[in-house]
């Protein structure tokens, strides 16, 4: 005859291994499972002190019930430990990004419940979404501030604070295509449809609104008190040089550009720089504005050999031109290595490791860093991290995944769009756009690092 002992633990085994709702126990009464409850899955910022919720259990006979809580999944180089795993709102600290797993049993003083689970998500950092859309940005390092062009809910430009979110607002006219900042950070020219706006960013003020004879692609802001706009439609034509105090336009000598071109400033202030699209062989090409009216110089030395791939971007030395391709081109005074004919300017320096494509990058002199948001046409993700690169070697010296957006509990990529390092290169700003799967109104966003 088995023992009373021995079959009260066979009747817990096999209400425990068969899942029954309820079990007898050795004096005959029913006894109902409890249920574990370890509260709703979490999203934290990383360095968050989280408390967990077992409050929710139950146990339909009303009896005492004890914790059980256990740590079984964190991320690696995580040192995470649960303050305990017997109390009903236990602690830790979500020390890495990334996902915390933890399990709850409870007990009622006869068998344990089922388990159940909560993860708690540890992101880098929050964002803090916009009430506008971003058509362009550029940034001011005299001020420290983004300068921003929306077209809804309104025609503005931002003047932005991104460590305090303060937000000055410049109505425009016109629906906004583009913004360059000069190089004293003090003013903004944004382009339109046939005019261009000229915008005092100290005192957050319109200067005026002057006419140009082209729809405006893109559009650069000189030291010189000139802008220089690029047409984006027929095919073959002239840069439109503006003289702000007259309004006074000229267009540029030398060979035509084509449409859609996009430009930079060369930060000695007496070249532009620009990226055709549409053309294959895809070029870039140099601008001399020394004059004011701009001079078509010369392309590169290469003609199918580096892809350029539309867009470019200048070192804040001036030394190098990264291109939308991730080829990185040398940029010199000189065509011509002096006294041959060897090419200097826009000669081949490398590539940015492991990029296929860039949708926007900024570089930061004072920190020797180069951050990065890739881009690729085979992959929808690739613009949802940010790559940090060493200037001297172009090597990669770090990446790491943006946040998302939280929307009612759900979560939607952010695909990076700018990324600009503030004057001193301690921080970095990235503007983000929602995933089209949110469906929000105001879909755009900044991420303090």
């Amino acid at each position: 005859m088995l023992g009373q002992h021995f079959l009260k633990k066979l009747s817990t085994f096999l209400c425990a291994s068969l899942l029954l709702v309820s079990c007898s126990s050795n004096d005959g009464k029913t006894n109902s499972y409890p249920v574990a409850n370890a509260g709703t899955d979490k999203i934290v910022t990383t360095g968050d002190t989280v408390t967990l919720d077992g409050s929710g259990s139950s146990d339909v006979d009303g009896d005492v019930l004890n914790y059980t809580w256990a740590l079984i999944s964190k991320p690696s180089g995580s040192n995470a430990e649960l303050s305990s795993t017997s109390v009903v709102k236990p602690i830790f600290t979500a020390d890495v990004r990334g996902d915390y797993v933890i399990y709850l049993w409870v007990n009622d003083g006869k068998v344990d419940s089922q388990r159940d689970i909560v993860v708690v998500t540890a992101q880098d950092r929050d964002i803090t979404t916009f009430n506008f859309t971003v058509i362009d940005a550029e940034y001011s390092k005299q001020l420290d501030k983004i300068i921003m062009v929306s077209d809804y809910p309104s025609n503005q430009l931002h003047i932005y604070e991104p460590l305090t979110n303060q937000d000055l607002r410049v109505d425009l006219n016109l629906t906004p295509s583009s913004v360059s900042v000069s190089p004293n950070g003090l003013y903004a020219v944004v382009g339109h449809d046939g005019w261009l706006s000229y915008i005092d960013l100290l005192n957050a003020t319109l200067i005026e609104t002057l006419p140009v004879t082209a729809v405006i692609s893109d559009i650069v802001l000189a030291g010189n008190g000139y802008a220089y706009a690029f047409p984006k439609i027929d095919q073959w034509e002239y840069i439109r040089c503006i003289d702000l105090t007259t309004g006074n336009e000229t267009l540029h000598s030398g060979n035509l550009i084509y449409a859609g071109t996009k430009a930079k400033l060369h930060p000695d202030g007496t070249s532009i720089y620009g990226a055709d699209n549409g053309l294959s062989p895809s070029d870039i090409e140099k601008y001399d504005i020394s004059g004011g009216t701009a001079s078509y110089l010369y392309d590169s030395p290469y003609h199918g050999n580096y892809d350029m791939c539309g867009d470019l971007w200048i070192s804040e030395d001036g030394l190098y031109i990264f291109t939308r391709c991730g080829n990185v081109f040398n940029s010199s005074v000189n065509q011509y290595v002096s006294g041959s004919t060897t090419p200097e300017d826009m000669t081949y320096a490398g590539t940015l490791q492991n990029i296929s494509m860039v949708r926007y990058l900024d570089h930061s002199s004072a920190i020797g860093k180069i951050a990065v948001i890739p881009d690729d046409s085979s992959n929808a993700s690739a613009d949802t991290e940010i790559q940090i690169f060493n200037y001297d070697y172009l090597t990669i010296n770090t990446s790491f995944s943006l946040p998302d957006f939280i929307i009612n509990n759900n979560n939607f990529s952010a695909h990076g769009r700018f990324v600009f390092y503030n004057s001193g290169g301690t921080k970095f700003f990235v503007i983000v756009e929602a995933d089209n799967s949110a469906g929000m109104n105001y879909d755009y966003g900044l991420i303090v690092y």
